[in-house]
């Protein structure tokens, strides 16, 4: 393992290193370069220069903690401002990018949903297919990389990595929920909306008052699983420099070298948030569970 070899003369100094294969050889040739720049000079010139300490250090050391785990450094990761922004990213894009697709979603599946052939449904199937076959990665680099290609006012400064993050994701969730709501929409018994025609409601009256209610019930538990999906893949958004978690935590893995603890506490972060959404799912369910056909069936018998 590696130790310090030069180390400036200021209490702020944080460590950093170099990667390299766990490899004897490696280990020797790096020990005796270190030792060639000691012996001609080099070494000290650069400690002169950039007011580094004279205390020599062993550029091999043996690490006494072995790969036990640092409680500490764990513990500081959790309750760090720096985990706590991550998180509060990760989740505002997650909340937007799904709400924008449920709002995208809705019209294009009661479109979808519609008796007859339109070439607009044929534009909607075949923008459901696309995002939905294309890896979501390649969206997510295409709107942030290729898209200021073709159009220049995208490469403005208003465009950041939290926007092209929640345009990518709001876009590829949308191809998603869309069929999540054909399914509940289908749900519905076609007799209900020919009885809120024969009452004389308006069609805006029928879908809210009769549709809508109805497929709300079929529709909120898969749309909360979409939505824990969609919560572990804004991760992604870390290759575009957007400071969510993942995207923290790699930056102070890189600092630190503390991998387990690090990935640890960006662990307990995700699953806090997920664990608390399905929490969530389980007492949406019961709610509406007064709506379930074969419960009410049961309860009458």
């Amino acid at each position: 393992i590696f130790g310090q070899t030069l180390k400036p003369d200021y209490s702020d100094y944080r460590h950093f290193a170099a990667y390299t294969r766990k490899n004897p050889h490696d280990h020797a040739l790096i020990t005796q370069a270190i030792s060639e720049l000691e012996s001609d000079g080099t070494l000290a010139g650069y400690r002169q220069k950039w007011s580094l300490s004279a205390q020599s250090e062993q550029a091999l050391s043996t690490d006494e903690r072995g790969s036990a785990f640092n409680w500490q450094a764990f513990f500081a990761a959790l309750t760090s401002v720096a985990f706590l922004k991550g998180a509060a990213i990760t989740l505002s894009v997650a909340l937007l990018s799904h709400f924008i697709a449920i709002v995208i979603s809705i019209p294009m599946a009661i479109t979808l949903n519609s008796h007859g052939k339109s070439a607009l449904k044929v534009v909607l199937k075949a923008y459901v297919s696309i995002f939905r076959g294309a890896p979501t990665l390649l969206q997510l680099l295409f709107i942030w990389n290729a898209l200021p290609q073709f159009f220049p006012i995208f490469r403005e400064q208003w465009f950041t990595p939290f926007l092209a993050t929640l345009v990518a994701l709001s876009i590829n969730e949308s191809a998603y929920q869309v069929e999540i709501n054909r399914a509940a929409l289908s749900a519905v018994d076609g007799g209900q909306e020919l009885a809120a025609d024969a009452l004389g409601m308006t069609r805006k009256q029928v879908y809210r008052y009769v549709i809508f209610p109805q497929a709300l019930r079929v529709a909120l538990p898969p749309t909360i699983n979409e939505f824990i999906s969609l919560l572990k893949t804004t991760s992604l958004a870390s290759v575009i420099s957007l400071q969510e978690l993942l995207a923290i935590t790699q930056v102070q893995v890189a600092r630190t070298f503390e991998f387990t603890e690090y990935y640890a506490a960006a662990l307990i972060y995700y699953l806090a948030m997920v664990f608390f959404f399905l929490f969530l799912q389980k007492r949406v369910e019961r709610r509406f569970s007064w709506a379930d056909r074969k419960k009410a069936s049961a309860n009458a018998a």
